[in-house]
């Protein structure tokens, strides 16, 4: 097998034999100066914040929500449901997308 290195080199003295230039090595020296005139996390919020006064949302005094869901949970609830042969051919027909599919 060719793998672009001489035979005569094995590739643990290659890895080995290398050194970080000095220019390098001053580069990872290099920081952030914490006296920077960044804004801060803090600061950096309040300049976020809209100036939009906020309206409160206000459906009325009389504004009721009725939950009339009453779809089967469990399978044995589908099976003793009133709608139990609808639900059995929606069943199905999943099944057999989902295997179509290979999924």
């Amino acid at each position: 097998m060719k793998t672009g290195i001489p035979s005569s080199v094995s590739l643990d003295d290659s890895l080995t034999s290398t050194s970080i230039p000095k220019h390098v090595e001053k580069m990872t020296n290099v920081g952030v100066n914490p006296n920077s005139t960044n804004l801060t996390h803090e600061e950096s919020d309040i300049h976020r914040r809209s100036k939009r006064a906020r309206v409160v949302k206000d459906f009325g005094s009389d504004f009721v929500t009725y939950n009339i869901e009453d779809d089967p949970i469990t399978f044995k609830d589908v099976m003793t449901f009133s709608e139990a042969k609808q639900w059995k051919e929606a069943i199905k027909s999943e099944m057999d997308s989902t295997v179509s599919n290979g999924t």
